[in-house]
């Protein structure tokens, strides 16, 4: 944990005075001030040292992240955005084998049933994206898993 921030349960003492939307408008972040805040980009510069690991993870929570809407979900159309910016090379390896992985993304991965996706089920997405991908390394054609 970052030094000073209140973890959970704790009450935010010191320098930080309230929360309130990050520039974003769409994550809550601690204010410093009217006009300062720290958010998960600038926490990661707080850090003394990030391994490429450590970034790796960062940097996916910032993709999940920029397709949030406030409730800190993706909803169905921001799903196939995140996919289709992100993925195009597997998405039209998926096309070309004739396999529609966008269509069952909702089925196989929204656990609750709500109608969007919460990060563990965004991570659940990646590991089947992430599995094909290791596969391809060692020969199989991309887009040949069994859950697509």
């Amino acid at each position: 944990m970052t030094q000073g921030l209140p973890g959970p349960g704790r009450s935010q003492t010191g320098p930080y005075k309230r929360t309130g939307l990050c520039p974003d408008a769409q994550h809550t972040c601690l204010l410093l001030s009217d006009t300062s805040s720290i958010s998960s980009a600038s926490l990661k510069t707080k850090m003394s040292s990030n391994t490429p690991v450590e970034k790796s993870v960062m940097d996916l929570i910032d993709l999940f992240h920029k397709y949030t809407k406030p409730d800190d979900k993706i909803d169905k159309p921001g799903v196939l955005k995140m996919l289709k910016e992100n993925f195009p090379n597997f998405l039209t390896a998926c096309d070309k084998r004739g396999k529609d992985f966008l269509a069952h993304i909702f089925e196989d991965h929204d656990k609750n049933k709500d109608k969007k996706i919460d990060f563990s089920e965004f991570l659940s997405v990646l590991g089947v994206i992430a599995t094909d991908y290791h596969n391809h390394s060692h020969g199989a054609p991309l887009c040949s898993g069994d859950d697509q």
